[in-house]
């Protein structure tokens, strides 16, 4: 299925309406860290998101919901996924996040500073990257069509730079 930026955008949109309701409990809750490549990501339940697939009738098999956090230095993890578009809007306090903290994304073959509210889109095979400096934070959603893990398969690809 290919499912269009736009619907990426209105399904991310929800997710941070929604999670700008939850309590700090339910928002811990949420937030069950994974390690995936040195970065840490919290998938999004299924439960919590029914309500933002509904209007789409979309599901967790079409689109991989999650938020992923930095704490160190990934300057060497520049990858790109074959298939997988993703759209990233950064997060902070209003989401009852920490907002970023010396933290970069690379996009287009560099690298820049990111802000709470910064969107990104990533197109397949485009190269990206997000990192941050000693003592630096950076806390994300994602919103990836097709699931950049799925069925075994994980369409991230490490390249050198």
């Amino acid at each position: 299925m290919n499912i269009e930026a736009d619907t990426l955008k209105q399904i991310a949109n929800s997710v941070i309406s929604k999670l700008k309701s939850v309590s700090e409990d339910e928002l811990k809750d949420i937030l069950q860290i994974n390690d995936y490549h040195g970065f840490l990501k919290s998938r999004i339940s299924e439960s919590f998101l029914m309500e933002v697939f509904s209007p789409s009738q979309l599901t967790s098999r079409d689109v991989q919901i999650e938020i992923v956090k930095v704490e160190t230095d990934l300057s060497k993890e520049i990858h790109f996924h074959e298939n997988s578009y993703a759209y990233v809007i950064c997060l902070g306090k209003e989401h009852n996040l920490e907002d970023p903290r010396n933290a970069k994304a690379f996009l287009k073959n560099s690298w820049f500073p990111v802000r709470v509210g910064d969107v990104i889109k990533i197109p397949p095979k485009t190269l990206h990257g997000f990192t941050v400096e000693n003592g630096g934070i950076l806390t994300f959603l994602s919103v990836q069509a097709p699931p950049i893990e799925q069925f075994g398969i994980d369409d991230y690809h490490k390249i050198d730079i």
